[in-house]
């Protein structure tokens, strides 16, 4: 009987004591230490911070957590910064076949296309865009040029041209006087006859030409077809408005996308 109760009370102290020195002390699984505890989770987060400072804020804010996935959306990383500069035009103008000398800066609408008065005639529209504004690192994911078209007499297809020449302005240019642009065609509008809409068009490429150049984008819109007015007495033309328009929402918009 004795020696059953020195064998019981050994027992007894062994799991006192000697639980801890040999690691099974069951309090670890209390959160007092070890892998549960919040003293040591803490200590862990605070060196995880050490080593990588930069993940706990990839995604401090809205503006830096990459917009959700959509069609003809780019596809970015977590944690890249997307923004979208919305650019007004520079300069805007429209130049004239039947008036060559004529500039018309001030006019409050873009008149690409042909009008049949004697006037006017192949008419098209110059405008220029400065990214200058847009941050040195930028890298350009979609840029598209956006115009409100708020009536049309008669229709016709358009293309976009780019121009190298940015030297221009609105108050002196002429049919005369414009510059030559590139003959690739950047877009090509197909004819239509819808009022009061905004229209856009893919200028990547040529957004992230210049922004690598001298951060000025020229474009032409013109009528795909230049018609001869001794035989064409009906407009071919869209009007579209400028930004001498009316109010600054309907101003020509060079829309850019861009990651840093």
């Amino acid at each position: 009987m004795l020696q059953f109760g020195l064998r019981a009370l050994l027992a007894l102290l062994l799991a006192q004591a000697g639980c801890t020195r040999f690691g099974f002390d069951p309090r670890r699984r209390n959160g007092a230490d070890g892998a549960g505890s919040p003293q040591r989770d803490a200590t862990r987060d605070h060196d995880a911070q050490a080593r990588y400072p930069d993940a706990a804020h990839s995604l401090a804010s809205d503006a830096e957590a990459p917009s959700p996935p959509d069609l003809g959306q780019p596809d970015v990383a977590v944690g890249v910064r997307v923004t979208t500069a919305y650019l007004p035009a520079l300069e805007d103008t429209n130049v004239a076949a039947g008036s060559p000398d004529q500039p018309r800066g001030e006019a409050a609408e873009l008149t690409p296309g042909y009008c049949a008065a004697p006037s006017n005639g192949n008419m098209r529209s110059w405008l220029k865009f400065d990214l200058s504004s847009l941050p040195a690192d930028a890298t350009i994911l979609s840029a598209s040029l956006r115009l409100v078209f708020f009536a049309h007499w008669g229709t016709q297809d358009y293309v976009i041209h780019r121009s190298a020449h940015d030297d221009w302005s609105e108050g002196a240019l002429t049919w005369n006087t414009q510059p030559a642009y590139d003959p690739e065609v950047l877009a090509t509008v197909p004819a239509f006859e819808e009022d009061n809409v905004w229209k856009s068009w893919d200028l990547t490429v040529a957004a992230t030409r210049e922004l690598a150049g001298d951060q000025r984008l020229t474009l032409v819109l013109a009528g795909a077809t230049l018609f001869d007015p001794s035989t064409t007495p009906e407009h071919h033309e869209n009007y579209a408005r400028s930004k001498e328009g009316a109010g600054t929402d309907t101003d020509p918009i060079l829309s850019v996308t861009y990651r840093r």
